[in-house]
């Protein structure tokens, strides 16, 4: 049983990497896709905007970005730069974290 959720996470990764190349690959799709939500919120509040103002400066619906914020939906690249681009950011590519 973990004790924390760097543990959890670790417990986790331990799972997949023995399920198999399918399973870590699986994981790390998952990673990316909750990185945009958490990189999204972070972004956002640091901006002291609302979800209803970023939704008015990107014309994405505030429905629509409360779904990603939680990690659900599957935003285009458009989606996601015009997004990023209401909040004065940019899509850019990072090399993973070990």
């Amino acid at each position: 049983m973990a004790n924390d959720f760097g543990d959890l996470l670790a417990q986790i990764e331990a799972e997949a990497e023995a399920r198999g190349p399918a399973a870590v690959e699986a994981l790390r799709a998952l990673d990316a896709h909750f990185a945009f939500a958490v990189e999204l919120v972070t972004a956002r509040r640091a901006a002291k905007m609302t979800q209803t103002r970023l939704a008015e400066l990107s014309g994405i619906p505030q429905s629509e970005i409360s779904r990603f914020e939680r990690g659900q939906g599957n935003p285009t690249l458009e989606t996601i730069g015009r997004l990023l681009g209401s909040l004065d950011r940019q899509v850019a590519s990072a090399p993973r974290a070990a």
